[in-house]
């Protein structure tokens, strides 16, 4: 008798240890998985472009460029953002793998004469299409452009 309730006793500690584990591991799969109001499953799959700008005439940081990410051709655009209060920036592509091969990265001053007025320029990055996370660093150093007055 003794055995009887020994082995039934086991088996209800093992049941609940099964309960518990399978609660815990659904538990940690749901909460980790959860990021930004979107499921994050397997490794990052981000290309991300970020650096500084940079006057050509006294080395200073510039404020208000627009950096825009697009095709080569301009026919489409992947994300814009201005220089921020840093004077860096720092874009994410709004596309996922596989990458287009080249990817033009631009400079433009849009704030007229507010923080100086910059020439347009621009670089081409060239990611590999196979790589799920890939990061490049762009400075820019724009010249400043002489207004006749």
């Amino acid at each position: 008798m003794a055995e009887t309730i020994r082995r039934s006793k086991l088996a209800f500690l093992k049941f609940l240890a099964k309960l518990i584990s399978f609660a815990l591991a659904l538990f940690g799969v749901l909460s980790s998985c959860y990021e930004n109001g979107m499921v994050a499953y397997g490794p990052p799959t981000d290309l991300e472009v970020f650096g500084r700008v940079y006057s050509a005439e006294d080395s200073s940081h510039v404020n208000g460029i627009q950096i825009q990410l697009s095709s080569p051709d301009l026919s489409t655009v992947y994300n814009t953002t201005l220089s921020n209060a840093d004077r860096g920036y720092w874009l994410f592509m709004n596309t996922s793998p596989p990458w287009p091969d080249s990817i033009l990265v631009t400079a433009t001053d849009i704030d007229g004469e507010e923080n100086g007025s910059f020439a347009q320029k621009d670089t081409l990055i060239l990611p590999d299409i196979d790589e799920d996370y890939q990061s490049f660093e762009v400075d820019f150093i724009l010249d400043s452009i002489e207004e006749d007055k």
